[in-house]
Formats: structure tokens, C-alpha cells, sequence
């Protein structure tokens, strides 16, 4: 039985080495290579991985190896391949912010796991995706009040945005992605930090998406309607 998303073990935050071995799979847009080469003897960089120079002087010959060391970082994403099925600010895929257990199941075609637990909240719970869905991997969505409230996105989950935004881009590439739209979150999460997507459709204005930072990379993601999407602590 969950009761945050955070708990539920498919969704939990990743580890930072995790993530860098995730962002190596996922990268499909334009990404930094930055080479940092440190010659040991003069100082200036080489882009060869050793030089040697020969000194001939009488009568003896002295030979001098140089070393380099090449180190090659990885920078964030600026995009990530969309999913196959995704999210927006009123749901994912087939299933939209409003519908009932029962109609979610009913529009993506499998049963959702999760009933409320009276010693959480009367009235909010979480309910997810069969482990044979690959598609809604580390995906469980909040259900307040007997309605989809938001769905949530954790893990190493590839589930992206309409836009291409997921696990493991910086914010930056977010505020490069929604120029405009991305606004600091603070009381969206209990520590750390968050921004949100906020939509210019007035029609739109009660939903939002919120990104979980850590080192300044997402690594949580939630989509839905106000006030339960930004609900820190789940449903506690």
C-alpha cells in the first residue's frame, strides 16, 4: 500500500552515479563533451595520451616521458527522447486528471493497484501500473477524493513530457524548453528544491508540473491539478 510516492520502491529517488549511467542511455539531443587535459610536466594541454622528448648531450643521453591524463564529463541533456506515452499538465496518456479508478482503468486497459488506507488519509491514496506495463515504469498516480488528482514519476522512469522533459535534465534546459513558464516551487517539496511548469492557457491554470531537483538535475517529476500536485509530503 503506498502513501507518498517516494515510498513506492519503483519511484524512489535515484543515486547520482545511477543517474549518470541512466543519462548515458538517454541522451538523443545535442550534449557537451568537456575534455580536461593535464600534462604533467609543462602544464599545457595535448590531445595525445603520452609524448615523449629525447635530450642528446655529451657524453650521456637522457630521456624524459610526459604523461597525459584525459578526463571526460558528461553534461545534462538538453532534450530527451519523448515516451512513447507521456505526460502533460492533465494526465498521462490515456488516462486524464478527473477520471475515476475505474475509468483510468477502463481507458488504459489494465487494473490499477491500490485501495486507501484508513490509518493514512480517508480520502487520498495511490494507486499504479501492473510491473508488465513497461511503458508506466516508476509511475503511480494520486487518487482525492475518488479522482485521478496527479500522476508521479520517479526512479530511473523514462517517462518524459510532450516536450522531451524528464529524469535527469537541468533546470536550465527547462527554463531554455519553457522560456517563461518555469517558476521556483519551494512549497512543493519537504527539502530540496522544485520549480514548476506553469501553463498560459487560462483554461489550464489550475494544473501545473512540478520538478524535483537534486544537484540541480530532475529526478522527480509530477503532473495534475492544484492543490494536490503540490502536495510535498504525498498523502500525508
Amino acid at each position: 500500500m503506498l502513501t507518498t510516492a517516494a515510498e513506492h520502491g519503483d519511484i524512489a529517488p535515484p543515486t547520482l552515479a545511477a543517474m549518470g549511467a541512466f543519462l548515458a542511455r538517454r541522451v538523443v539531443g545535442p550534449t557537451l563533451l568537456l575534455l580536461v587535459f593535464t600534462a604533467c610536466s609543462s602544464g599545457e594541454a595535448d590531445t595525445t595520451t603520452s609524448s615523449s622528448t629525447t635530450t642528446t648531450a655529451a657524453p650521456a643521453t637522457t630521456t624524459t616521458t610526459t604523461s597525459t591524463t584525459t578526463t571526460t564529463t558528461l553534461a545534462p541533456p538538453v532534450t530527451l527522447a519523448r515516451s512513447s506515452i507521456f505526460v502533460t499538465t492533465i494526465g498521462m496518456g490515456p488516462i486524464d486528471i478527473g477520471m475515476t479508478v475505474e475509468e483510468a482503468e477502463a481507458a488504459a486497459g489494465f487494473t490499477l493497484d491500490g485501495e486507501p488506507d484508513p490509518q493514512v488519509s480517508e480520502d487520498c491514496y495511490y494507486v499504479t501500473p501492473p510491473a508488465d506495463q513497461a511503458a508506466y515504469e516508476g509511475v503511480a498516480f494520486m487518487v482525492v477524493d475518488d479522482a485521478i488528482a496527479r500522476v508521479d514519476v520517479g526512479g530511473m522512469s523514462e517517462v518524459t513530457t510532450r516536450s522531451g522533459a524528464g529524469i535527469g535534465i537541468s533546470q536550465a534546459a527547462l527554463e531554455a524548453m519553457f522560456p517563461g513558464q518555469i517558476e521556483a516551487a519551494p512549497d512543493a517539496v519537504v527539502d530540496g528544491t522544485a520549480v514548476q511548469f506553469v501553463p498560459r492557457d487560462e483554461k489550464d491554470n489550475q494544473y501545473r508540473v512540478i520538478f524535483v531537483l537534486t544537484d540541480g538535475l530532475v529526478s522527480q517529476l509530477r503532473a495534475g491539478i492544484l492543490p494536490a500536485v503540490g502536495y510535498g509530503e504525498g498523502c500525508l
